[in-house]
């Protein structure tokens, strides 16, 4: 992990569902300058503000914010972890 960042998020997808497929291909992309748990639609200026459920309605340019990226994919079976002084540790 030599040159990442203290506290970049490593996603490990090893044991995703296939599910996991459809949200590579259809979902939202992570924009890591949104708030937190907040999306926006594509062409839409505005943010708002999700439950921790997402809408199913995605389109491939759509964004969301960091930790519902995160969520997602641990619903969908990913591990998560975090890097501390050059090494990732699991959540």
């Amino acid at each position: 992990m030599a040159g990442m960042e203290n506290d970049c998020v490593v996603l490990d997808r090893v044991n995703v569902s296939n599910e996991g497929v459809s949200f590579v291909l259809n979902g939202p992309v992570v924009d890591v300058s949104l708030p937190s748990g907040t999306t926006k639609k594509f062409g839409e200026e505005k943010k708002e503000e999700v439950a921790f459920v997402l809408p199913k309605e995605w389109s491939g340019l759509d964004s969301i914010s960091l930790d519902l990226y995160v969520a997602e994919w641990c619903k969908l079976g990913a591990k998560v972890g975090r890097v501390v002084n050059g090494c990732v540790k699991w959540e």
